[in-house]
């Protein structure tokens, strides 16, 4: 299954840049490869015991319930690293049933104008043309499958084992990258030292791409413990915030990423992207169970953030009265 296909030798666009292959220079995934079998990644930091979500890091997932298939560069032998300026960028799209809008989702990765990027895509076992549609790109990904999941943060939590890149991002499948997003991170990154999270701003739109608003702010404790401050689409993770905080939290459904971000409190390294890097779906999974979310963030506060039950349902509800006030204004 995991054999070299012999059409990239062949390929026109082949040459080597300091050990490594450009397969096709029109994409960003598969402008630098290297030729050999991928290596799991050593955590350079200890993580503590009590943590039951630790990050792990595999090259293949074992099969899965219902697994349907998988593939990729990665299954064909190749694998990416980084270089001096030059660093790993990982992007992980989780996805069930999304066939309406994943090959947009997927070309706007490929397109990056940065060329050290990985991409990984973990389907949920879909039964619509979600899969079709993987594998009509499957020479420009480096690694996909598809088996059932515990939902999305398991999901991606897949993804995180599967990723070999210094920064990872998560990328719906109903959302794009803007041209020139992850340039304009690494712009960012190289100018700035010992920091594990970027943040920056999102387009929200709707089902036609229309722009409603614009959405994550500048991560500042005094305001991140009230609410999520920040858009997830338009963010950026060291692996060693991974590392020392540990993977997503499956017992949550839809806030386990305001949970694994409330864990490092006000010691989060951050840095702030003042531009717009990616237009974001209006309608997730956060929307279609609002009570689900505002519950989860309302004990995750009190929990993780010790703000006070008062404020937190105070938080909940003026939460919960602007939420249902854009949906009588829309």
């Amino acid at each position: 299954m995991h054999e070299f296909d012999s059409i990239f030798l062949v390929n026109e666009y082949t040459r080597v840049v300091n050990n490594s292959k450009c397969v096709d220079k029109k994409y960003s995934t598969t402008r630098l490869l290297v030729r050999e079998s991928p290596v799991a990644i050593v955590n350079e930091v200890n993580q503590p015991e009590q943590l039951e979500y630790n990050i792990k890091s595999v090259i293949f997932l074992p099969v899965g319930e219902e697994r349907k298939g998988e593939g990729g560069l990665r299954t064909r032998g190749y694998s990416k690293q980084s270089y001096d300026g030059k660093p790993l960028i990982s992007i992980v799209t989780v996805v069930f049933n999304g066939e309406k809008y994943l090959e947009e989702t997927i070309q706007s990765v490929i397109n990056q104008t940065y060329d050290n990027m990985e991409y990984i895509i973990i389907d949920g076992n879909s039964t619509d043309e979600t899969i079709s549609i993987i594998k009509n790109y499957e020479d420009k990904v480096d690694y996909w499958l598809s088996e059932r999941d515990d939902g999305i943060y398991d999901a991606w939590n897949k993804g995180l084992s599967l990723a070999t890149g210094d920064w990872i991002g998560f990328l719906g499948a109903d959302d794009v990258y803007h041209e020139n997003a992850i340039s304009d991170y690494i712009n960012l990154l190289l100018r700035e030292v010992d920091i594990e999270y970027i943040s920056s701003k999102v387009e929200l739109v709707d089902n036609n791409s229309n722009i409603i608003n614009t959405i994550g702010i500048e991560w500042k404790w005094k305001d991140f413990k009230h609410y999520m401050s920040v858009a997830h689409v338009g963010s950026l993770h060291s692996r060693n915030l991974y590392n020392k905080y540990g993977l997503y939290n499956t017992v949550y459904k839809v806030a386990g990423d305001y949970e694994m971000l409330l864990r490092p409190k006000e010691g989060l390294k951050c840095a702030y992207l003042n531009k717009i890097t990616a237009s974001m779906r209006d309608g997730g999974i956060s929307n279609k169970m609002i009570h689900v979310a505002f519950l989860e963030t309302l004990k995750i506060k009190h929990n993780i953030a010790k703000v006070g039950l008062i404020v937190c349902i105070y938080d909940y509800l003026i939460s919960y009265i602007k939420f249902y006030i854009k949906k009588l204004i829309n």
